[in-house]
Order: structure tokens, then sequence, then C-alpha cells
């Protein structure tokens, strides 16, 4: 049996891989960092995700991943 963390991993790594496949997906919130740009955040198990969709260079930044509130 996996533990909740071992859950909360497999998860985040299966948002992260359908991120690859869909870097426009919309976070379950948004914020703005100190730029202005929109930072989607994804909750995944007891961990939010921060991240962006970088167009111009084909990417998805993952700015951060912290446990959430």
């Amino acid at each position: 049996m996996e533990s909740p963390n071992q859950v909360d991993r497999r998860r985040i790594l299966s948002f992260l891989e359908s991120l690859a496949n869909t870097p426009d997906l919309v976070g379950d919130y948004t914020e703005s960092d100190d730029t202005g740009r929109r930072i989607q955040i994804k909750i995944v198990g007891e961990y939010a995700l921060s991240y962006w969709a970088d167009h111009p260079v084909k990417e998805v930044k993952v700015v951060r991943i912290e446990k959430a509130d």
C-alpha cells in the first residue's frame, strides 16, 4: 500500500506530465508575480503547484511546489 507521500508524489508527477501535453491548463486559482505575470496555482493532494506557460520558448515554468494551506 502506498503512503500518503507516495500518493501525492504520483499525483504531482501525473499533473506535471499533463502540463507537458496541455500547457494552457487552468489552475484552481491565479496570482500575479512581481512582473504582473499570471501564475496558475493547482492544488494536488496536499500541495500547491505554481506554474505559467512560456509560449515563445514552448515551456511550462513550474515556479513553486509547496504544502497547501
